[in-house]
């Protein structure tokens, strides 16, 4: 079974690599019936990362009709070392994720001009207010922040411009 439902077949990848419990296919079949439908060809990112208390971010939101994405507030369930992965790969940059507006940069002191790649990456898997918000991610796209352009361009996915 090559496609194990999407992303997560890197992690089990991993884990059976690391570890050398079993071989993958053992510990997917362990885990998935034999008899179970090969459901990964539907499979999709569709989330939407945003703050409850931000009200640019619920006016966002208000904006799309957004019943079959997940919606995750941040700060009652932070972000994932996976999630956060994928949406590096879309942007190739952890400082384009980054709130240069959070209250903890001035609450820690944070000169954000030396800040490198890897430094903006464990802010904001320390605290959700370093990731810039909202943030829509699929499979193929991603969409970071309030801006302008990012608005429009979202307007654009979801066909309402």
């Amino acid at each position: 079974m090559e496609n194990c439902f999407g992303i997560h077949c890197k992690i089990l990848i991993i884990k059976c690599k690391a570890f050398q419990i079993r071989t993958l296919s053992t510990f997917i079949s362990e885990k998935i019936p034999a008899n179970a439908p090969d459901f990964s060809i539907f499979a999709t990112v569709k989330k939407v990362f945003y703050l409850k208390t931000c009200g640019t971010c619920t006016k966002i939101l208000a904006k799309f009709d957004l019943s079959d994405w997940e919606l995750r507030e941040i700060k009652k369930n932070p972000i994932t070392a996976e999630e956060l992965e994928q949406m590096y790969a879309q942007t190739q940059s952890y400082e384009a994720l980054f709130s240069k507006r959070s209250t903890q940069i001035k609450a820690r002191n944070i000169d954000v001009n030396y800040l490198k790649e890897n430094d903006f990456k464990n802010l904001i898997l320390d605290h959700y207010s370093f990731l810039k918000r909202p943030v829509f991610l699929t499979d193929s796209e991603i969409f970071v922040g309030n801006e302008k352009k990012n608005l429009e361009a979202l307007e654009n996915f979801f066909g309402t411009k």
